[in-house]
């Protein structure tokens, strides 16, 4: 169970970084990926190499980033569209899906590769 002390702390951390404020201030940012309200969905996940992964989203999306655990980028695709499919020809591991809206929103996946 989470004590007073810390439960006061995550109460601020919530009413600070909300919908309307990234949570980001000159020094850089702060648990803001936690507290965003998703709408991107990636299916299957887990995937195996050579097949298709389908993703949808409410709103277009501009361009799919895929990249290393350690942020390394391996392809990008241009997408203008709210769905689509993306063949996987990835080894086996845990890779980021990085997806960018035409509104400039980055929103990030855990893809896994059996």
């Amino acid at each position: 169970e989470i004590g007073a002390e810390e439960r006061s702390a995550l109460q601020w951390i919530r009413s600070y970084v909300n919908k309307t404020n990234s949570g980001c201030d000159n020094t850089g940012s702060i648990l803001s990926l936690e507290f965003q309200d998703f709408t991107f969905s990636l299916y299957p996940n887990p995937v195996r190499n050579g097949s298709v992964i389908k993703f949808s989203d409410k709103e277009v999306i501009d361009q799919i980033t895929l990249k290393t655990i350690r942020g390394e980028i391996i392809n990008s695709y241009d997408i203008n569209s709210k769905e689509g499919m993306i063949k996987v020809n990835l080894g086996r591991g845990t890779y980021l899906v990085q997806v960018k809206n035409t509104k400039g929103r980055k929103y990030y996946r855990k893809l896994i590769v059996n």
